[in-house]
C-alpha cells in the first residue's frame, strides 16, 4: 500500500490522502481516499476551579495543560499572563481559555483616581478620591478621599473613573 498527496500544511482541519495499491509491475489496482480530522496538542491555560463572569482570575488557580485543538482554532486560546484578567462569562473548571473568555483587567485598578459624587435632585457634590481596590462597574470600591474629613469610603462604579458614594 502507498500513500500520496497528504498536505498537513493546509488551514482545513479535515485532510484526504489517497491510499492505492501496485502489482509487480507498477500498475495500480486499487485506490481508496481517506479522510483524516488533524487535531495538534497545545499548551494552554485552564482554570482548577470554575470562574463566574465578572470575577477576577487569580493566579494560583490557573494551570498549564496539554490540551487537543482543531489545526484552525489554534489561534483562539489565550496564550499571555492571566494576571489581573476578568471572565467576560461562566468559566467552567478544566476547561481550556479562549481570547473571548477574559478582558485584560477591571475597569478600574488599585491606585486610579476616581471622580465621585454623592447627593440628591437638589444637591450634588463632586470629589476626587484613590481607588484602593479594583473593579468593575457595578462593584463596589474602597476609596481614600483627602478631601473629606473621612477619609475612608466605600463607593459604587458608575463608568470608567466615575463611582457614587454609599
Amino acid at each position: 500500500i502507498k500513500f500520496e498527496k497528504l498536505f498537513l500544511d493546509s488551514p482545513s482541519p479535515r485532510k484526504t490522502v489517497i491510499a492505492y495499491v501496485e502489482d509487480s509491475s507498477g500498475k495500480r489496482i486499487d485506490s481508496a481516499v481517506i479522510q483524516l480530522n488533524i487535531w495538534v496538542y497545545k499548551s494552554v491555560n485552564m482554570l482548577h476551579k470554575a470562574v463566574n463572569r465578572g470575577q477576577e482570575l487569580e493566579p494560583r488557580n490557573i494551570y498549564r495543560s496539554s490540551y487537543p485543538i482543531r489545526q484552525m482554532d489554534e489561534k483562539l486560546y489565550f496564550q499571555g499572563n492571566l494576571r489581573q484578567k476578568v471572565a467576560t462569562s461562566n468559566i467552567p473548571a478544566n476547561s481550556p481559555i479562549k481570547i473571548n473568555m477574559v478582558r485584560h483587567q477591571k475597569l478600574v485598578q488599585v491606585g486610579d483616581m476616581i471622580k465621585v459624587t454623592s447627593g440628591n435632585s437638589f444637591i450634588n457634590l463632586e470629589f476626587f478620591c484613590k481607588a484602593m481596590n479594583s473593579g468593575d462597574i457595578g462593584g463596589v470600591i474602597n476609596l481614600t478621599c483627602p478631601e473629606m474629613s473621612k477619609k475612608n469610603h466605600r463607593a459604587e462604579l458608575t463608568g470608567a473613573g466615575e463611582a457614587r458614594l454609599l
